[in-house]
């Protein structure tokens, strides 16, 4: 475990991806690090996971209670990592699509770092500098953080495989499935830091 691991506001779109939610809260659990959502966040989440789901043939009374209980299971890992944002914090704000606001008021509440999310696109680069905050997707954060802490990276990916049951993947399977959703460089780091 880091001192103090850098404060993170994950964004819903990460929270709702089985994948990147799993990587980015195995790197919480050991430490890397502290994540922070938003009621509003984790509401958000909730819906989007369904959504996620529909292709998979899922019946949609299944995708929400999936959802509910994926939340519910976060919620109970993460305890201190919801706040609350006060409603007058994000009227001076303004973000491309202003829906996204509120992660901006939070990660300039909380003194986040960074806000992790998979829309770049939404959270520009001069916008956020004036406050040092950085948008980072998820692939480009935890391939920094392996970088730097190789050791603790591979204990996450190790909990990971231990969670989900080595006769289901191993981390040949897991490397290789980074690669197939667009996080081939953490893939890489991964790789190379074993």
């Amino acid at each position: 475990m880091l001192g103090n691991p850098s404060p993170i506001v994950i964004d819903a779109c990460v929270l709702a991806g089985t994948i990147r939610r799993q990587l980015v809260l195995s790197f919480a659990e050991v430490g890397l690090l502290t994540p922070i959502w938003s009621t509003q966040i984790i509401h958000e989440t909730r819906h989007a996971i369904p959504k996620s789901l529909k292709s998979s043939g899922i019946a949609e009374d299944q995708r929400q209670a999936h959802a509910d209980q994926v939340v519910d299971l976060i919620q109970q890992a993460f305890p201190a990592a919801v706040h609350k944002t006060h409603s007058n914090a994000s009227s001076t704000l303004t973000l491309p699509d202003p829906d996204d606001v509120h992660v901006l008021a939070l990660a300039i509440e909380t003194n986040a770092d960074i806000i992790l999310t998979e829309n770049l696109k939404d959270f520009p680069t001069k916008v956020l500098a004036s406050y040092n905050i950085k948008a980072m997707n998820t692939a480009g954060c935890l391939s920094a953080l392996a970088d730097r802490h190789p050791e603790l990276a591979k204990t996450a990916i190790q909990n990971l495989i231990r969670r989900i049951g080595r006769e289901v993947v191993d981390e040949d399977y897991l490397l290789k499935r980074l690669k197939e959703v667009g996080m081939k460089r953490l893939s890489t780091v991964l790789r190379q830091n074993h």
